[in-house]
């Protein structure tokens, strides 16, 4: 035990080491001198030699950062300090004083000066006590001095360890201890209490422990040969693990043997104290609850007494003061005569080293044959695959689980952790002690998952479940799969609950499980076993903490099919809804855009035509990694998430027009379909986004003819009555579309028009404001003018055409100003907006770019009067047409805007073509899709005119694609063809 002790205490270290030794003894030397130096100038010239040795001695093993910081002077009067208190000292009792740290320097610190006899364990069970007190160790100073006193304890000289009187010198432990300034006077007095205390259970400790060690090896003697009540496998483990005991590998820290005897028909427990050893010759230790001299034996220690088992190893009710602030471990041995009847049992009390915590338990006794019969029983043999996973499990299980477990609990934790590899998940085991006074808890968890605030939710999960308090808590986390968390959790004896244990062990699994667990189980429930698994792998990583606070794992699943549907169509995405038990005015919308954010300055005003207020919106940057559905997952894709309500009250219908507002507004984004107002139909009346074209396209012609309202009234008036706009609509649909009207059911198409032309006329009469009567009336009369539209036309892509025509009966339009043509043919897009006046069905004029955005129709109309003056002789009728670019490029210069302009020039063209008539082999041939309210048409004749002088072959390009009759005489002034101004 001396070699040990020294380790324990640390000895001074001596030159000629490594280089970090070197570097350390440098570093301590210089720190020495300057105290040496600061304390020679106050010190009696004939006191200081012996002081100056002792500096030296003083802090030679001490730690440099330990005192770095700290001035000379102070360090020197530290050393001071001790030196006085070294002069005098009773032999064989320890001395310990506090003072205040003022007194050396140390302001707002105590010190606790402790001198005793040298012997193992000194510092480690001090500042253990200081520990327990929460009175934490600062700076902790050792050194072993070797000392000459005389009888009285007086200091006669100190001697250098390297001389050759130190062997037969005692040596004495000096510390020096610094904790944070005492408040109350009175804890310093308890300080001094309890560490002279624990120096006592160390000095009795230290005293008996070779008496503890010899009678451990008498009690293994015991065992050598047949011994009554015990089997002879028993006898051997016994013998076995008695002698591993006394070849240090337990720390013998005391002994006490307890008869067992019968009085007055009662088993009564009579303690031996004559021959207790160490710490247990104090009576106040009760190492077990219950185990009391003069007592019945208590019910919990008599089921181990009527056991088969001589030998129990289990943990004390009580910590050691010596050494280790842990639990004793305690060594229960039974006394039997020679019948094999129990008339006592041996109890020692110590502390396992740690080599037992380190080594295999192959060599330990106890554990080797107790993970023999455990492999036995499992069927695996020793060196096959199986049986050395199952002793890798074995010897990473705590040692006290192995030395406490029964074979059978063990038998239940090494087959479910053998199981737990193969798939790495949650998983409890506990063991309840046999006195009912803790639960042990292995608790393992995935590595990635494990942390602080998983800890203490676990921690508190076990608390509730046992109703007990946490006695201690150990981490492993290595390099397996799996972290393990091992609780300790005091219970009542006798109080323990029942508990479900796959109940609590889900609650735990709950406690683990990260957000992405539930987006794989979501994904998974929604896509199936392989694409779920796809998607969760791809998008494990994917959301941020923000994202993950905010929304559960089922929402997730929605934003993961969008995301992706946004990575594969390459475009803006869109997600109308709305959290559970929000009102229903709140409308929650999702956005979903590639590689950048969006500008909120355009995403917000598109919301608010539709009828909508924002009132925030949080963005997410999403980072999918991999590739699912053909989409891979390089660049993130960014997350808006709008809260709005509906603006002004009332409700909107999530189940109804959610997917009408999702369409609209990817229509938006895709120019397909402009912003305004109108598209509040979408979203409170359901509309879809094309009826709503119809509606905003009649208000823009209607702009154009000096209505005098506003868009903006229009709109008001339109959505002011739903009803009126849904008929007005359907009165459209009904009377131009083709398979309505085709054949037989033309009549019905008629019925149904006549039928909605009387609802629309009875519903405007309840529409009290004269302004908005008007403004129904002047849609209805646009419908009832219309003569062809080529609303339902699709283009080879097979969608319908980005840009809509009319063919109006302007001779039957309301209000319209003078001069009247015969017919004119309205080009709305969200891109640009036409008209073709002609003054009957023989003219030509030409086509303008106009740049009068709000009255385009009324330069044409002032250009085609004129033109039928001048040019009368060339064409009986005049007609001419002229367009504005609404979105001109504002980057690309000239070029750009050329480009837009020959595009919408182009758009017009085709909106003429789409709906006039062809000749074909001297035929009349309609134009397909379209349903005619007028006579055959098919004479259509353009030419160039401001803006568009160059544009003739390109409407005569247009005129190619559709095989027009007229051929490149379509547009006069081309490079080929017909002039019709020279002719």
């Amino acid at each position: 035990m001396g070699k040990a002790a020294n380790r324990e205490r640390g000895e001074i270290k001596k030159s000629g080491g490594s280089a970090a030794e070197d570097d350390f003894n440098r570093d301590i030397a210089g720190i020495i001198k300057a105290a040496q130096d600061a304390g020679q100038k106050k010190t009696p010239a004939g006191d200081w030699a012996a002081l100056k040795h002792f500096v030296a001695q003083f802090y030679t093993d001490s730690p440099p950062e330990d005192l770095r910081g700290r001035a000379p002077d102070v360090l020197f009067t530290a050393a001071a300090k001790m030196w006085t208190a070294l002069q005098s000292r009773r032999p064989g009792s320890p001395s310990v004083t506090v003072s205040n740290g003022k007194n050396i320097g140390a302001p707002n610190r105590a010190v606790i000066h402790v001198i005793s006899d040298d012997m193992p364990f000194l510092v480690d069970s001090v500042t253990a006590e200081l520990e327990r007190m929460d009175e934490n160790p600062r700076l902790v100073i050792h050194p072993i001095v070797n000392v000459e006193r005389d009888a009285n304890g007086k200091l006669k000289r100190l001697v250098d360890h390297d001389s050759a009187d130190a062997a037969n010198v005692p040596s004495e432990s000096a510390m020096h201890i610094e904790i944070a300034e005492l408040e109350d006077p009175d804890t310093a007095e308890r300080i001094v209490d309890n560490i002279n205390s624990v120096l006592g259970d160390v000095r009795r400790a230290v005293r008996d422990w070779q008496a503890m060690r010899r009678h451990a090896g008498r009690l293994a003697a015991d065992f050598d040969g047949p011994t009554p009540g015990v089997s002879d496998d028993l006898a051997d483990e016994i013998r076995d693990f008695l002698h591993w005991l006394h070849d240090d590998h337990y720390t013998f820290l005391g002994y006490r043997r307890i008869d067992i005897v019968n009085k007055g028909g009662k088993t009564l427990m009579k303690i031996d104290r004559e021959n207790s050893l160490g710490v247990l010759q104090k009576s106040q230790i009760v190492l077990l609850a219950g185990l009391v001299d003069g007592v019945q034996v208590p019910e919990h220690f008599a089921r181990f007494l009527e056991s088969k088992d001589a030998l129990l190893i289990v943990k004390s009710d009580q910590r050691a003061s010596v050494h280790r602030r842990v639990h004793y471990d305690v060594i229960a041995l039974k006394v039997l005569d020679e019948k094999g009847k129990v008339t006592g049992v041996h109890l020692f009390a110590g502390l396992f080293t740690a080599d037992v915590y380190t080594n295999s338990p192959s060599f330990v006794p106890v554990l080797r044959r107790k993970i023999d019969r455990l492999r036995a029983r499992v069927g695996f043999r020793k060196h096959s695959h199986d049986g050395k996973r199952l002793q890798n499990i074995m010897e990473n299980l705590p040692r006290d689980e192995l030395f406490e477990s029964t074979d059978e609990h063990l038998l239940n934790v090494g087959l479910g952790l053998l199981h737990l590899q193969e798939r790495a998940r949650t998983a409890l085991f506990v063991r309840t002690d046999q006195f009912e006074r803790f639960v042990s808890c292995l608790v393992y968890v995935p590595r990635d998952r494990y942390d602080t605030p998983l800890r203490v939710a676990v921690t508190d999960i076990l608390l509730d479940a046992f109703n007990g308090r946490l006695s201690s808590y150990y981490t492993q986390v290595t390099d397996s799969a799996l972290a393990r968390i091992h609780f300790i959790v005091a219970t009542r004896a006798g109080k323990l609950p029942r508990v479900d244990l796959k109940k609590l062990e889900g609650l735990i699994a709950r406690a683990t499980r990260v957000w992405s667990d539930e987006l794989h189980d979501a994904l998974i429930a929604e896509h199936g076993e392989g694409e779920g698994a796809r998607r969760a792998t791809m998008f494990a990583h994917a959301f941020p903490a923000g994202y993950r606070d905010a929304f559960t794992a089922e929402e997730g699943v929605h934003d993961v099919d969008c995301v992706i549907d946004c990575m594969s169509r390459q475009k803006v995405g869109i997600r109308v809804w709305r959290r559970a038990g929000a009102a229903d005015n709140v409308v929650n919308i999702k956005l979903y855009a590639q590689n950048a954010p969006l500008a909120l300055s355009e995403m917000i005003p598109i919301f608010e035509n539709m009828g909508f207020k924002v009132i925030s919106e949080n963005p997410h940057q999403i980072t999918p990694v991999g590739a699912v559905a053909g989409v891979q997952g390089r660049n993130p894709v960014w997350l808006h998430d709008f809260y709005m309500t509906v603006a002004g009250g009332g409700a909107f219908d999530l189940a109804k027009f959610s997917k009408p507002v999702e369409e609209a507004f990817d229509r938006i984004w895709s120019g397909d379909l402009e912003s305004d107002g109108f598209n509040k139909l979408v979203a409170f009346a359901g509309f879809p986004w094309r009826d709503v074209v119809i509606l905003r396209a009649f208000a823009k012609y209607l702009r154009q003819v000096a209505f005098p309202f506003s868009q903006s009234y229009i709109e008001s008036a339109i959505g002011a009555h739903p009803v009126i706009a849904r008929m007005l609509v359907d009165l459209f649909l009904a009377s131009f579309d083709p398979a309505q009207n085709a054949g037989p059911k033309g009549k019905a198409a008629a019925k149904r028009c006549e039928q909605l032309r009387d609802g629309i006329e009875k519903a405007l009469d309840g529409v009290s404001n004269a302004d908005e009567d008007r403004i129904l009336r002047r849609y209805l009369n646009i419908v009832d003018c219309t003569l062809r539209t080529n609303y339902f036309q699709k283009g080879d892509d097979g969608n319908f055409k980005p840009y809509i025509s009319f063919k109006l009966d302007s001779r039957k339009l309301d209000d319209l100003p003078l001069p009247r043509m015969n017919v004119e043919v309205f080009v709305y897009s969200p891109r640009m907006e036409g008209i073709h006046l002609r003054g009957g069905k023989v003219a030509r004029g030409g086509i303008r770019w106009s740049d009068r955005r709000e009255d385009f129709r009324s330069e044409i109309l002032g250009l085609v009067k004129a033109q039928m003056v001048k040019n009368a002789v060339i064409v009986p009728t005049g007609s001419k047409g002229g367009f504005v670019v609404k979105n001109p490029p504002t980057e690309g210069g000239r070029e750009a805007q050329q480009r837009e302009g020959i595009a919408c020039y182009q758009y017009l063209q085709r909106g003429l073509l789409d709906i006039t008539d062809n000749v074909i082999d001297n035929k009349i041939i309609p134009p397909s899709e379209v349903v005619r309210k007028d006579a055959d048409d098919p004479y259509l004749v353009v030419a160039a005119d401001k803006g568009t002088a160059t544009f003739s072959d390109i409407a005569n390009t247009v005129s190619a694609d559709y095989k027009f009759w007229l051929g490149d005489a379509y547009a006069s002034g081309g490079s080929a063809g017909y002039d019709h101004k020279a002719m």
